[in-house]
């Protein structure tokens, strides 16, 4: 998501993401006299200038935006696939969790959700000699740590939870939750 930076709301999108005018002037190469003026109407910028202002803008922008290892929530609560299914049942009800992944040697090969346990169940017919792997959906999307927020709201259109990744290891998880906390910080 970029910013789309006219005269008439330049100055309240550089106060939105806290940049001051001699920033953005140096940034931008537009002079600081000349941000003063196109901000209060008494100068018509070029086509150049403001372009240069809005990738000054979008740059600052995404310099501050979040990323994803400061909203993940380190405390992964995961399966191996041949758990039980019912005490993966219990220890997911205990912590209030509705998903969860599933792993293999440290490494993510599937999750397993309410829905999927649903189903799993609905055909078994009972649960007793259910394994996590017999409720096991393909896995959570694996973001690097350094995702910001705006990329992991457009993956949250298809999927739950994103698993965050940090020099090959799973480090952390996002959920909508933690998505909610963030609310207008991108």
């Amino acid at each position: 998501m970029t910013l789309h930076v006219e005269p008439g709301n330049l100055r309240a999108l550089r106060k939105r993401i806290d940049m001051t005018q001699v920033e953005l002037s140096r940034l931008s190469g537009v002079s600081q006299s000349m941000i003063t003026k196109i901000e209060s109407g008494s100068a018509e910028p070029s086509y150049r200038s403001m372009r240069a202002i809005e990738d000054a803008l979008n740059t600052k922008r995404k310099r501050s935006m979040k990323k994803a290892v400061e909203i993940m929530s380190g405390d992964i609560l995961s399966f191996p696939p041949t758990l039980p299914l019912d005490r993966a049942i219990e220890m997911m009800t205990e912590k209030g969790y509705s998903q969860a992944p599933v792993m293999r040697d440290e490494r993510p090969v599937g999750t397993v959700t309410e829905r999927s346990i649903m189903n799993a169940l609905r055909k078994a017919g009972r649960k007793g000699d259910l394994t996590v792997m017999d409720a096991m959906t393909e896995t959570l999307p694996i973001v690097p740590a350094t995702t910001t927020v705006d990329v992991i709201y457009a993956i949250f259109g298809t999927f739950d939870a994103v698993l965050v990744e940090d020099h090959g290891c799973t480090v952390g998880i996002i959920t909508r939750t933690d998505l909610i906390r963030t609310r207008g910080v991108y």
